[in-house]
């Protein structure tokens, strides 16, 4: 699993649920994530915790996005969150280095998609300003939460910018109260 800053997407329907790292297929699955509640981002230390990392971006919409979109975000997104990924669809957008979305205090990340589904920091993650400015979660208590939306039935991917300080199986990048996406 790369030990860098990775986007991580998860495309599906209710057949089932393909994952990528940056522009590439690395699995897929028949178990799927469709009609569920989202409303956490990073761990809800639900089962002990587990060790977690940093989130610059999120981003959830209410379609499969292909591979040439997921390697447009994935481009538009590896040198400095440059703003031109795909917004077709788009449910969620969380850009912490975009001072719209987190202005550098406070615990509401605010959701730039303009659906409002803006987050509320939970347990005070670090926000770390920088070239790439992002959230370090603990692994433990800190996570963000939102009122949630329900991801689409007919199709979805969720895609996340992170880092993680230590791999280990099932970690949490969002879902519902201990639903693992």
């Amino acid at each position: 699993f790369p030990s860098h800053d990775t986007i991580w997407s998860v495309v599906g329907d209710s057949s089932g649920s393909s994952f990528y790292i940056n522009d590439t297929l690395v699995g897929t699955t028949s178990k799927s994530a469709h009609g569920n509640l989202h409303n956490f981002i990073g761990n809800t230390g639900i089962n002990g915790g587990q060790p977690f990392g940093y989130i610059g971006d999120t981003m959830l919409y209410n379609a499969k996005l292909t591979l040439e979109q997921i390697k447009q975000n994935y481009d538009s997104l590896k040198h400095l969150y440059n703003p031109q990924v795909v917004t077709d669809g788009m449910l969620l957008r969380l850009d912490a280095n975009n001072l719209s979305s987190y202005s550098g205090s406070g615990a509401t990340w605010s959701d730039i998609s303009g659906n409002g589904n803006h987050m509320s920091l939970k347990f005070s993650p670090t926000y770390v300003s920088s070239t790439i400015s992002y959230f370090d979660f603990n692994g433990t208590t800190q996570y963000a939460q939102g009122t949630g939306i329900t991801v689409p039935t007919t199709a979805y991917t969720k895609s996340v910018w992170f880092w993680v300080d230590v791999y280990t199986d099932n970690n949490i990048v969002s879902g519902y109260e201990g639903l693992v996406s």
